[in-house]
């Protein structure tokens, strides 16, 4: 999927928060038809995929190490996020199309949380 896909960033808006909230939105859909043998992956998807806008947002209200603290939170909980969908893809628990364009969100949310936390790299 090309970045064209994205929305432009409206200025004075955080990119990656933006991102990170549809993300959200694209992981509750995805989960909407889920095996129930599926229920406890599911849950944790829900609570990680959750914890990476909130977690950018209180960054955003904090400075210093406070602020790269919950960014660095924000970056784990969207790596966890792309793991767990990408088990329930492989366990055939998604559908498959939506799976992808998920998955390719948050390979993008991966890389803007990465930055955040290693902008000298």
């Amino acid at each position: 999927m090309s970045d064209s896909t994205y929305p432009a960033p409206t200025p004075g808006r955080f990119l990656t928060l933006d991102l990170a909230i549809e993300a959200v939105g694209l992981v509750y859909q995805l989960l909407e038809k889920t095996p129930p043998a599926a229920a406890a992956l599911v849950g944790q998807v829900r609570r990680s995929s959750t914890s990476i806008p909130l977690n950018l947002s209180e960054g955003l209200g904090r400075d210093g190490r406070d602020r790269l603290h919950h960014w660095r939170i924000a970056h784990a909980s969207s790596k966890e996020t792309t793991t767990s969908i990408q088990l329930l893809h492989a366990m055939g628990a998604l559908e498959p199309a939506l799976a992808e364009r998920t998955l390719s969100l948050l390979d993008r949310l991966n890389a803007l949380t990465y930055r955040l936390t290693h902008p000298h790299s």
